[in-house]
Protein backbone atom coordinates (compact mmCIF):
# COMPACT_ATOMS: atom_id res chain seq x y z
CA UNK A 1 0.00 0.00 0.00
CA UNK A 2 1.16 3.50 -0.82
CA UNK A 3 0.65 7.13 0.24
CA UNK A 4 0.62 9.81 -2.46
CA UNK A 5 0.86 13.63 -2.57
CA UNK A 6 -1.89 14.94 -4.84
CA UNK A 7 -1.71 17.97 -7.14
CA UNK A 8 -3.20 20.06 -4.29
CA UNK A 9 -0.19 19.06 -2.10
CA UNK A 10 -2.46 17.02 0.19
CA UNK A 11 -1.56 13.48 1.26
CA UNK A 12 -3.91 10.72 0.08
CA UNK A 13 -4.07 6.98 0.59
CA UNK A 14 -3.45 4.27 1.40
CA UNK A 15 -3.78 3.15 -2.21
CA UNK A 16 -2.85 -0.03 -4.02
CA UNK A 17 -0.35 -0.21 -6.89
CA UNK A 18 -3.24 -0.92 -9.26
CA UNK A 19 -5.03 2.26 -8.17
CA UNK A 20 -1.92 4.35 -8.70
CA UNK A 21 -1.42 2.87 -12.17
CA UNK A 22 -5.01 3.82 -12.96
CA UNK A 23 -4.40 7.42 -11.79
CA UNK A 24 -1.33 7.59 -14.05
CA UNK A 25 -3.43 6.40 -16.97
CA UNK A 26 -6.04 9.07 -16.19
CA UNK A 27 -3.38 11.82 -16.01
CA UNK A 28 -3.95 12.39 -12.28
CA UNK A 29 -0.38 11.37 -11.37
CA UNK A 30 2.93 11.35 -13.23
CA UNK A 31 6.57 10.42 -12.80
CA UNK A 32 7.26 13.39 -10.50
CA UNK A 33 4.33 12.72 -8.19
CA UNK A 34 5.65 12.07 -4.67
CA UNK A 35 4.86 8.61 -3.30
CA UNK A 36 5.97 6.55 -0.32
CA UNK A 37 5.28 3.06 0.90
CA UNK A 38 2.85 3.15 3.81
CA UNK A 39 4.70 3.05 7.12
CA UNK A 40 7.98 4.30 5.66
CA UNK A 41 9.13 7.93 5.95
CA UNK A 42 10.85 8.59 2.62
CA UNK A 43 8.94 10.33 -0.18
CA UNK A 44 10.22 9.58 -3.69
CA UNK A 45 9.06 10.41 -7.24
CA UNK A 46 6.73 7.77 -8.60
CA UNK A 47 9.14 6.99 -11.46
CA UNK A 48 11.82 5.97 -8.89
CA UNK A 49 9.81 2.91 -7.81
CA UNK A 50 10.77 -0.24 -9.79
CA UNK A 51 7.18 -1.51 -9.71
CA UNK A 52 6.06 1.55 -11.71
CA UNK A 53 9.06 1.73 -14.06
CA UNK A 54 7.15 0.33 -17.03
CA UNK A 55 4.46 3.01 -16.97
CA UNK A 56 4.26 5.78 -19.56
CA UNK A 57 4.29 9.14 -17.81
CA UNK A 58 3.31 12.54 -19.14
CA UNK A 59 6.47 14.47 -20.02
CA UNK A 60 7.52 17.20 -17.58
CA UNK A 61 7.87 19.66 -20.47
CA UNK A 62 4.12 19.69 -20.93
CA UNK A 63 2.61 22.88 -19.49
CA UNK A 64 -0.33 20.99 -18.03
CA UNK A 65 -0.35 17.80 -16.01
CA UNK A 66 -1.52 16.20 -12.78
CA UNK A 67 -5.13 16.89 -13.67
CA UNK A 68 -4.74 20.51 -14.84
CA UNK A 69 -6.99 21.34 -17.80
CA UNK A 70 -5.70 21.59 -21.38
CA UNK A 71 -5.33 24.99 -23.06
CA UNK A 72 -8.62 26.67 -24.00
CA UNK A 73 -9.72 29.90 -25.62
CA UNK A 74 -10.22 32.73 -23.08
CA UNK A 75 -13.98 32.66 -23.68
CA UNK A 76 -14.29 28.91 -23.16
CA UNK A 77 -12.01 28.99 -20.13
CA UNK A 78 -13.94 31.86 -18.51
CA UNK A 79 -17.28 30.14 -19.14
CA UNK A 80 -16.04 26.84 -17.70
CA UNK A 81 -14.70 28.49 -14.55
CA UNK A 82 -17.89 30.45 -13.91
CA UNK A 83 -20.03 27.39 -14.59
CA UNK A 84 -18.02 25.19 -12.22
CA UNK A 85 -18.68 27.46 -9.21
CA UNK A 86 -16.16 25.62 -7.02
CA UNK A 87 -16.22 25.94 -3.22
CA UNK A 88 -13.20 27.44 -1.43
CA UNK A 89 -12.06 25.41 1.62
CA UNK A 90 -9.80 27.79 3.56
CA UNK A 91 -8.31 25.02 5.69
CA UNK A 92 -7.32 22.95 2.64
CA UNK A 93 -5.65 26.00 1.04
CA UNK A 94 -3.62 26.70 4.17
CA UNK A 95 -2.65 23.05 4.51
CA UNK A 96 -1.72 22.89 0.83
CA UNK A 97 0.34 26.07 1.07
CA UNK A 98 2.26 24.74 4.08
CA UNK A 99 2.87 21.37 2.41
CA UNK A 100 4.04 23.10 -0.77
CA UNK A 101 6.47 25.26 1.19
CA UNK A 102 7.84 22.29 3.17
CA UNK A 103 8.44 20.25 0.03
CA UNK A 104 10.06 23.13 -1.88
CA UNK A 105 11.40 25.40 0.85
CA UNK A 106 14.73 26.29 -0.76
CA UNK A 107 13.28 27.15 -4.16
CA UNK A 108 10.21 29.09 -2.97
CA UNK A 109 12.10 30.96 -0.27
CA UNK A 110 14.91 31.88 -2.67
CA UNK A 111 12.60 32.97 -5.49
CA UNK A 112 10.55 35.13 -3.12
CA UNK A 113 13.69 36.61 -1.57
CA UNK A 114 15.17 37.55 -4.96
CA UNK A 115 12.00 39.25 -6.21
CA UNK A 116 11.31 41.07 -2.93
CA UNK A 117 14.93 42.19 -2.60
CA UNK A 118 14.96 43.47 -6.17
CA UNK A 119 11.74 45.44 -5.68
CA UNK A 120 12.99 46.83 -2.37
CA UNK A 121 16.32 47.89 -3.92
CA UNK A 122 14.57 49.61 -6.82
CA UNK A 123 12.12 51.34 -4.47
CA UNK A 124 14.87 53.25 -2.63
CA UNK A 125 16.54 54.57 -5.79
CA UNK A 126 15.19 57.98 -6.87
CA UNK A 127 13.38 58.01 -10.23
CA UNK A 128 13.97 54.26 -10.68
CA UNK A 129 11.64 53.58 -7.74
CA UNK A 130 8.67 54.01 -10.08
CA UNK A 131 9.71 50.73 -11.73
CA UNK A 132 9.26 48.79 -8.47
CA UNK A 133 5.75 50.21 -8.19
CA UNK A 134 4.50 49.94 -11.77
CA UNK A 135 6.17 46.59 -12.56
CA UNK A 136 4.37 44.77 -9.76
CA UNK A 137 2.47 42.55 -12.21
CA UNK A 138 5.64 41.64 -14.10
CA UNK A 139 7.59 40.73 -10.96
CA UNK A 140 4.82 38.78 -9.25
CA UNK A 141 3.57 37.14 -12.45
CA UNK A 142 6.83 35.22 -12.76
CA UNK A 143 6.93 34.47 -9.04
CA UNK A 144 3.40 33.05 -9.08
CA UNK A 145 4.41 30.77 -11.96
CA UNK A 146 7.18 29.29 -9.81
CA UNK A 147 4.63 28.40 -7.13
CA UNK A 148 2.17 27.01 -9.69
CA UNK A 149 4.81 24.87 -11.38
CA UNK A 150 5.77 23.21 -8.11
CA UNK A 151 2.12 22.90 -7.10
CA UNK A 152 1.63 20.95 -10.34
CA UNK A 153 4.85 18.95 -9.81
CA UNK A 154 6.55 20.70 -12.74
CA UNK A 155 10.29 21.51 -12.55
CA UNK A 156 11.07 25.13 -11.70
CA UNK A 157 14.11 27.28 -10.94
CA UNK A 158 14.69 30.66 -9.33
CA UNK A 159 15.18 32.15 -12.81
CA UNK A 160 11.55 31.28 -13.62
CA UNK A 161 10.59 34.10 -11.24
CA UNK A 162 11.74 36.51 -13.97
CA UNK A 163 9.63 34.90 -16.70
CA UNK A 164 7.14 37.76 -16.47
CA UNK A 165 9.63 39.94 -18.36
CA UNK A 166 9.22 37.76 -21.41
CA UNK A 167 5.89 35.96 -21.10
CA UNK A 168 2.84 38.21 -21.73
CA UNK A 169 4.92 41.17 -20.52
CA UNK A 170 2.59 43.96 -21.67
CA UNK A 171 -0.52 42.41 -20.13
CA UNK A 172 1.29 41.75 -16.83
CA UNK A 173 2.49 45.34 -16.81
CA UNK A 174 -1.03 46.61 -17.45
CA UNK A 175 -2.74 44.40 -14.86
CA UNK A 176 -0.28 45.60 -12.22
CA UNK A 177 -0.69 49.29 -13.09
CA UNK A 178 -4.47 49.35 -13.57
CA UNK A 179 -5.28 47.28 -10.47
CA UNK A 180 -2.89 49.37 -8.35
CA UNK A 181 -4.43 52.64 -9.51
CA UNK A 182 -8.04 51.54 -9.02
CA UNK A 183 -7.37 49.96 -5.62
CA UNK A 184 -5.57 53.13 -4.52
CA UNK A 185 -8.52 55.26 -5.62
CA UNK A 186 -10.84 52.92 -3.71
CA UNK A 187 -8.81 53.31 -0.51
CA UNK A 188 -8.43 57.07 -1.02
CA UNK A 189 -12.12 57.90 -1.28
CA UNK A 190 -13.50 55.15 0.91
CA UNK A 191 -11.70 52.24 2.52
CA UNK A 192 -14.40 49.63 1.81
CA UNK A 193 -14.25 49.77 -2.04
CA UNK A 194 -10.46 49.59 -1.92
CA UNK A 195 -10.56 46.63 0.43
CA UNK A 196 -13.12 44.87 -1.77
CA UNK A 197 -11.03 45.34 -4.91
CA UNK A 198 -7.80 44.32 -3.17
CA UNK A 199 -9.33 40.92 -2.34
CA UNK A 200 -11.36 40.60 -5.55
CA UNK A 201 -8.32 41.06 -7.80
CA UNK A 202 -6.11 38.62 -5.89
CA UNK A 203 -6.06 36.24 -8.87
CA UNK A 204 -5.71 38.81 -11.67
CA UNK A 205 -1.90 38.58 -11.99
CA UNK A 206 -1.71 34.75 -11.92
CA UNK A 207 -4.53 34.56 -14.49
CA UNK A 208 -2.53 36.72 -16.89
CA UNK A 209 0.70 34.82 -16.24
CA UNK A 210 -0.77 31.31 -16.22
CA UNK A 211 -3.70 31.50 -18.63
CA UNK A 212 -2.43 34.28 -20.92
CA UNK A 213 -5.61 36.31 -20.45
CA UNK A 214 -5.76 39.99 -21.32
CA UNK A 215 -5.37 42.25 -18.29
CA UNK A 216 -9.00 43.37 -18.13
CA UNK A 217 -10.39 39.88 -18.81
CA UNK A 218 -8.20 38.55 -15.98
CA UNK A 219 -9.31 41.31 -13.60
CA UNK A 220 -12.98 40.73 -14.41
CA UNK A 221 -12.78 36.95 -14.08
CA UNK A 222 -10.86 37.26 -10.81
CA UNK A 223 -13.45 39.73 -9.49
CA UNK A 224 -16.42 37.56 -10.49
CA UNK A 225 -15.00 34.38 -8.97
CA UNK A 226 -13.55 36.04 -5.86
CA UNK A 227 -16.82 37.87 -5.17
CA UNK A 228 -18.52 34.49 -4.75
CA UNK A 229 -16.01 33.62 -2.02
CA UNK A 230 -14.99 37.11 -0.86
CA UNK A 231 -15.18 36.47 2.88
CA UNK A 232 -13.43 33.09 2.66
CA UNK A 233 -10.70 34.60 0.49
CA UNK A 234 -10.29 37.60 2.82
CA UNK A 235 -10.07 35.18 5.78
CA UNK A 236 -7.47 33.12 3.90
CA UNK A 237 -5.34 36.24 3.28
CA UNK A 238 -5.67 37.36 6.91
CA UNK A 239 -4.58 33.96 8.23
CA UNK A 240 -1.74 33.72 5.70
CA UNK A 241 -0.35 37.13 6.72
CA UNK A 242 -1.36 36.89 10.39
CA UNK A 243 2.11 37.43 11.99
CA UNK A 244 2.65 40.53 9.85
CA UNK A 245 -0.87 41.86 10.56
CA UNK A 246 -0.54 41.36 14.33
CA UNK A 247 2.78 43.20 14.43
CA UNK A 248 1.41 45.99 12.21
CA UNK A 249 -1.45 46.51 14.69
CA UNK A 250 1.10 46.60 17.52
CA UNK A 251 3.15 49.21 15.61
CA UNK A 252 0.02 51.32 15.04
CA UNK A 253 -0.78 51.23 18.76
CA UNK A 254 2.74 52.44 19.55
CA UNK A 255 2.34 55.18 16.97
CA UNK A 256 -0.95 56.37 18.48
CA UNK A 257 0.49 56.32 22.01
CA UNK A 258 3.49 58.32 20.81
CA UNK A 259 1.25 60.90 19.15
CA UNK A 260 -0.92 61.12 22.28
CA UNK A 261 2.17 61.76 24.44
CA UNK A 262 3.42 64.44 22.02
CA UNK A 263 0.04 66.23 22.09
CA UNK A 264 -0.10 66.25 25.89
CA UNK A 265 3.53 67.33 26.05
CA UNK A 266 2.76 70.35 23.91
CA UNK A 267 4.94 69.23 20.99
CA UNK A 268 2.07 68.74 18.57
CA UNK A 269 -1.14 70.76 18.15
CA UNK A 270 -3.76 69.19 15.82
CA UNK A 271 -5.76 72.45 15.86
CA UNK A 272 -3.05 74.10 13.76
CA UNK A 273 -4.54 72.29 10.76
CA UNK A 274 -7.11 75.10 10.49
CA UNK A 275 -5.14 77.98 12.06
CA UNK A 276 -1.72 77.62 10.46
CA UNK A 277 -1.42 74.75 7.92
CA UNK A 278 2.26 75.47 7.23
CA UNK A 279 3.14 75.14 10.91
CA UNK A 280 0.92 72.08 11.20
CA UNK A 281 2.81 70.19 8.46
CA UNK A 282 6.09 71.32 9.99
CA UNK A 283 5.05 69.70 13.27
CA UNK A 284 3.92 66.58 11.41
CA UNK A 285 7.34 66.24 9.78
CA UNK A 286 9.03 66.70 13.13
CA UNK A 287 6.68 64.15 14.70
CA UNK A 288 7.53 61.60 12.02
CA UNK A 289 11.26 62.19 12.44
CA UNK A 290 11.09 61.76 16.23
CA UNK A 291 9.00 58.61 15.91
CA UNK A 292 11.43 57.12 13.36
CA UNK A 293 14.36 57.86 15.67
CA UNK A 294 12.69 56.21 18.64
CA UNK A 295 11.10 53.25 16.87
CA UNK A 296 13.38 52.70 13.87
CA UNK A 297 13.35 48.95 14.53
CA UNK A 298 9.60 48.71 13.82
CA UNK A 299 9.96 49.23 10.08
CA UNK A 300 12.74 46.65 9.86
CA UNK A 301 10.75 44.03 11.76
CA UNK A 302 7.65 44.67 9.65
CA UNK A 303 9.68 44.33 6.46
CA UNK A 304 11.26 41.09 7.68
CA UNK A 305 7.89 39.63 8.71
CA UNK A 306 6.32 40.58 5.39
CA UNK A 307 9.07 38.74 3.54
CA UNK A 308 9.02 35.68 5.82
CA UNK A 309 5.27 35.09 5.49
CA UNK A 310 5.10 35.66 1.73
CA UNK A 311 6.20 32.17 0.60
CA UNK A 312 3.51 30.55 2.75
CA UNK A 313 0.89 33.17 1.84
CA UNK A 314 1.55 32.88 -1.88
CA UNK A 315 1.50 29.10 -1.68
CA UNK A 316 -1.88 29.16 0.07
CA UNK A 317 -3.24 31.67 -2.46
CA UNK A 318 -2.07 29.53 -5.38
CA UNK A 319 -3.77 26.49 -3.84
CA UNK A 320 -6.97 28.56 -3.83
CA UNK A 321 -6.26 29.54 -7.45
CA UNK A 322 -5.93 25.90 -8.50
CA UNK A 323 -9.20 25.00 -6.80
CA UNK A 324 -11.17 27.88 -8.31
CA UNK A 325 -9.64 28.18 -11.79
CA UNK A 326 -8.50 24.67 -12.65
CA UNK A 327 -11.57 22.45 -12.37
CA UNK A 328 -10.32 18.86 -12.45
CA UNK A 329 -11.43 15.35 -11.53
CA UNK A 330 -11.62 14.86 -7.77
CA UNK A 331 -8.24 13.86 -6.25
CA UNK A 332 -7.66 10.22 -5.37
CA UNK A 333 -9.32 9.29 -2.08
Amino acid sequence: MYKIIGADQTEYGPATAAEIKQWVAEGRANGQTLVKIEGQGEWKPLAAFPEFAGLTFATSSSPYFAGAPPPQSPQVFTASVLAANQSLPVGACLKGGWQLLKNNFGLLFSATFVICLLRLTLSVIPVVNIVALLFKGVFYGGLYLVFLKRLRNQPATVMDAFSGFGLNFVQLLLVGIVSLLLISVGFLFCIIPGLYLFVAWSFAIPLVADKQLGFWDAMELSRQVATRHWFQLAFLLILSFLPFIVFAVYADILSLNFMYSMIHGGHFDPNLWMKDPAEFFKQVDNLGRLFAEKYSYLALIQLALLFLVQPFAKGSLMCAYEILFNPRPPPPA
